[in-house]
């Protein structure tokens, strides 16, 4: 995560939300775990991944690089590098100021 030089490991068979939680990092917040809320939205800046159904009212249709996502429902395909976003990045903003 570009935001705060965290870096975990995630299995393509585990969404990156899970594998940050699993990795003890809070960085990414944590909502419904289903695609709905919008909670965990995060920028992918870099590499590729699969992605199970997401609300359009959090996030466009669009995939690849560059495009917003969640968490709970992305897959990686190849690292990541992400950029977090919303009450996330708001939240890693005031803890290092």
């Amino acid at each position: 995560m570009v935001d705060t030089a965290e870096r975990f490991n995630c299995h393509g068979s585990q969404h990156v939300l899970h594998a940050a939680i699993g990795a003890g990092t809070k960085s990414i917040r944590s909502g419904c775990h289903g695609g709905g809320c919008g909670i965990c939205k995060i920028r992918v800046l870099h590499g590729s991944y699969a992605s199970g159904p997401m609300s359009q009212a959090h996030v466009s249709p669009a995939v690849g690089e560059g495009c917003d996502v969640l968490a709970c429902r992305i897959y990686p395909l190849s690292n990541l590098v992400v950029e977090l976003l919303g009450k996330s990045k708001e939240r890693c903003t005031s803890k290092s100021s």
